[in-house]
């Protein structure tokens, strides 16, 4: 994956785009993948399992969600399936804390092309497909750590957002964010849901 680094404008920049999140890693950006190596990996503790929510992949009236491994936010637990926009934890006064060989290659992909934001993102929807061949791996290890199914934890983490928003006034939160949350519990609890191994089989059909 081409790398965009211009560490002289991020430096001006003060990281913008780092501090509305942890960029996603790429599979390509680990040896080996499997639940015993990715154990170990989320155990050092700057990397969440998170992913995206997508609607219509299968057919107009469904929906998915894509797993995949990122940078941790500040505050965020190692499953972080709706994240609220925190800063990456691996942010400091002088950049990334990781050097380019450990930081994630979607991050390194993304052109800063202005002060203040936003770059120019190279990431594409089909490039996250690449972690659906580890689907069930993530899966498993959501299992391990929550108690619950992937379904179940979305469900869960996106009543926590919501029963917050509406308990506390969150400064960080803005009301585009509010009704992202909103739109998606309404998607999950009125609209079909169709499982990683499902979108798997669909994608390949095309």
């Amino acid at each position: 994956m081409e790398q965009n680094t211009n560490y002289e404008m991020c430096r001006k920049c003060g990281g913008v785009c780092c501090k509305e999140g942890g960029c996603i890693y790429s599979p390509s950006d680990f040896k080996i993948i499997n639940f015993d190596s990715l154990k170990k990996i989320l155990k050092k503790g700057y990397i969440s399992i998170s992913g995206q929510p997508y609607t219509c992949l299968i057919n107009n009236n469904s929906w998915s969600y894509i797993l995949y491994l990122r940078a941790r936010n500040n505050n965020s637990n190692i499953v972080d399936l709706f994240p609220i926009g925190e800063p990456c934890m691996l942010l400091t006064q002088n950049g990334c804390s990781l050097n380019e060989e450990q930081r994630p290659s979607y991050g390194l992909a993304v052109k800063p092309t202005k002060i203040g934001g936003p770059c120019e993102s190279r990431l594409t929807v089909r490039e996250t497909f690449e972690w659906l061949k580890y689907s069930d791996i993530l899966e498993k290890l959501i299992k391990y750590y929550t108690g619950r199914s992937l379904k179940e934890e979305l469900t869960y983490q996106l009543m926590e957002k919501l029963i917050l928003i509406d308990k506390i006034n969150l400064e960080d939160l803005n009301e585009m964010q509010k009704i992202f949350y909103s739109i998606y519990f309404n998607i999950i609890e009125n609209k079909p849901y169709y499982s990683s191994e499902e979108v798997k089989k669909f994608l390949l059909k095309l």
